[in-house]
């Protein structure tokens, strides 16, 4: 069980329902509570462009993070990171590292395409001081051949981790079970393996309980997962609960109780505004592999019956096989094709 790290992303991924304006008061909360419950690695924002705001966890340095670590986590234990992408903020713009500081990490998520941009970037965050996890978006678009394409280019790079992303949903148990064979095999046996899992159909912590015993303390491992679930409707594993999974494996590895409180008077509020978790049109583009994007699109934005979505998610897949990339121009063309 000492090979099994838990990485909360609520004030990362949660931040997609709230445009990650927590409030600092409740910042300090979740990250304080965090620190009590011994979770092994906080996630404690996002990179972008012009943001300065202290109610929120976006910003375009790493002075702010480290403020925000160093005020509320002054004798924590876990390792934090930042995540980052590529095409939407240059890792050049960070400072150096400092070693009275305490984020350590640094995540990169990235579509195939950026692959030469992310090349560029993990050398610089790595010559600044920091390790590098990397997230390949959309693993479920990608065939055999290609993943194993992308894990040969990734392991040149010498991260420290690489996670199996299931941006939409799509994995269920052989599928899943058919990739982390192939990132176990391809992997170097020194980079940490993570998964980032969604709750499009329901069985996330299913999977992760099948990663958990699937790795078999042969790798360290590393299970994203956020208070609650918050993240991007649907929604991510909860970490109470496999934080809960992992304590009858060994012995209470975490305490719970801060977890549960801030639940209560910090994560339950947001969810009475904005909603997450399962909902059928997510479900039904989980079903077809295909971008979240297209679900909203289609029956949020135009009203279209959940009965209807499977065809026209058969049509989008026409005019973009993989399903990776959302395009209005595509499902313009698909409604269009119905006239």
């Amino acid at each position: 069980m000492q090979n099994i790290n838990v990485l909360d992303c609520t004030l990362r991924d949660g931040g997609n329902v709230n445009n990650w304006d927590f409030g600092r008061k409740n910042i300090g909360k979740i990250l304080k509570s965090l620190s009590k419950s011994k979770v092994d690695i906080i996630e404690i924002g996002h990179f972008k462009k012009n943001i300065r705001d202290k109610n929120k966890t976006l910003a375009d340095n790493i002075e702010y993070f480290n403020e925000l670590s160093d005020y509320f986590l002054c004798d924590t234990n876990s390792y934090i990171t930042v995540m980052t992408r590529p095409d939407l903020f240059d890792i050049k713009n960070i400072s150096d590292k400092q070693t009275n500081h305490k984020v350590a990490g640094i995540r990169f998520a990235f579509y195939p395409y950026h692959i030469d941009e992310l090349k560029e970037q993990v050398k610089v965050a790595k010559a600044k001081g920091y390790d590098v996890f990397l997230n390949p978006i959309g693993i479920s678009c990608q065939n055999i051949s290609e993943i194993k394409t992308t894990l040969e280019i990734l392991n040149k790079l010498s991260p420290k981790g690489v996670s199996i992303v299931d941006s939409f949903g799509a994995l269920e148990f052989q599928s899943f079970n058919r990739i982390h064979n192939i990132f176990d095999q391809e992997l170097d046996k020194d980079i940490s393996l993570g998964i980032h899992l969604h709750e499009n159909k329901g069985i996330s912590f299913s999977l992760a309980c099948q990663f958990i015993e699937h790795n078999n303390n042969k790798r360290k491992i590393i299970i994203d997962s956020s208070l609650q679930g918050i993240g991007r409707v649907p929604g991510n594993l909860c970490s109470e609960v496999i934080m809960n999974n992992i304590n009858i494996r060994s012995k209470n590895k975490y305490n719970l109780l801060p977890i549960y409180e801030i639940i209560d008077n910090v994560i339950s509020p947001i969810k009475e505004n904005v909603k997450w978790g399962y909902l059928p049109h997510y479900y039904l583009s989980a079903l077809a592999n295909i971008n979240r994007h297209y679900a909203e699109f289609f029956y949020e934005e135009k009203g279209i019956s959940l009965k209807e979505l499977p065809e026209l998610f058969e049509k989008v897949k026409k005019f973009e096989p993989t399903g990776l990339r959302f395009s209005k121009e595509i499902c313009e063309k698909v409604l269009n094709m119905d006239e």
